[in-house]
């Protein structure tokens, strides 16, 4: 394929290990199917297929990476209640701090009501795949690597590696949630 004058081309191969058959077997399975798919599923997935078109090996791995999070409900705790009280009541005491921090530590301190999405993850990985330790440990693994890239922006982890690893984990969580085997590009 050309792209008008530019000299730029696109070639690509894939190929299946099932036959045409199998192909549209499972495409007519999908568009047959009566169940919704979940909304949040759906962005789970298009950040997924997303990662890949990103123009950097740290960009593609953080979209990845970030797929996952969707998925990942964080529950509200509700017996933490009285502890965020006390830190609500020790900054509103506090006359050092000023309004813009005061307000920003605020929301801060009411969040923590909710689990982190790491935990979230964790909880998710044994609902969707129990007793895969090796699963979750990946996905834990790239989750930290992706928040150590974020937060610092730069990781000594070999992004490409945890990166496959991670897709191979995350394709079988798909395949679990919405209960189909899904087909993989050979």
């Amino acid at each position: 394929m050309r792209n008008g004058g530019l000299g730029v081309g696109i070639r690509s191969k894939v190929s299946f290990s099932r036959g045409a058959a199998g192909i549209v077997e499972a495409i007519a399975q999908i568009l047959c199917a009566d169940d919704m798919i979940d909304p949040k599923v759906m962005l789970a997935m298009d950040l997924f297929a997303a990662a890949r078109l990103e123009m950097t090996e740290r960009a593609r791995f953080v979209g990845l990476v970030s797929s996952i999070e969707p998925l990942a409900v964080q529950e509200r705790h509700d017996e933490v209640e009285p502890v965020i009280k006390q830190a609500l009541v020790a900054l509103e005491n506090t006359q050092t701090i000023g309004d813009d921090l005061r307000r920003s530590l605020e929301g801060r301190i009411s969040d923590l009501r909710r689990e982190s999405v790491a935990f979230g993850i964790r909880r998710l990985m044994e609902r969707i795949l129990p007793g895969d330790k090796e699963g979750a440990k990946t996905i834990t693994n790239a989750y930290n690597v992706r928040s150590k890239l974020v937060h610092d922006g730069q990781t000594d982890a070999d992004l490409v590696e945890i990166g496959l690893a991670f897709e191979r984990v995350m394709r079988r969580v798909f395949s679990a949630t919405l209960k189909r085997e899904l087909l993989v590009a050979a």
